[in-house]
């Protein structure tokens, strides 16, 4: 997939959202899929409460990037832009990144963060759209 056709995707389905969500280790999306929802974190034990006393979330977290859901196809230097600030700020996240779309959000605990209710994934690779 070319960043061009991420952006056709974006504007055809008129998605309000657009993140980078970082895979745990069980899981393995495709394009289509619909993602499970995100757990909160865990203070005491320091990492999310799906491997303490889980909570689950209204939706999938993942780092945002708003303004790419702004662009026109022909704007693809701006887009390749905003996916690498967008990899670069959510490198302390684990995890194979994939991108994830959707219509509502809700913010999350970070900074960027959203989280996504029925999260799509838009693109399983992003070395190759850039």
């Amino acid at each position: 997939m070319t960043v061009q056709d991420l952006l056709r995707k974006i504007n055809e389905k008129r998605y309000s959202v657009v993140a980078i969500r970082h895979l745990c280790e069980d899981e393995d999306y495709c394009v289509g899929d619909i993602c499970r929802n995100s757990f909160q974190y865990d203070l005491e034990y320091d990492n999310s409460s799906y491997y303490t006393n889980p909570v689950e979330l209204n939706g999938t977290c993942g780092y945002a990037i708003f303004d790419i859901c702004d662009l026109e196809e022909d704007e693809v230097e701006k887009a390749k832009e905003q996916l690498i600030d967008g990899l670069k700020k959510s490198a302390d996240y684990r995890g194979k990144p994939v991108i994830i779309a959707g219509y509502r959000y809700e913010y999350g605990w970070d900074e960027e963060e959203v989280v996504i209710p029925y999260a799509e994934v838009i693109a399983t690779s992003i070395e190759g759209i850039m």
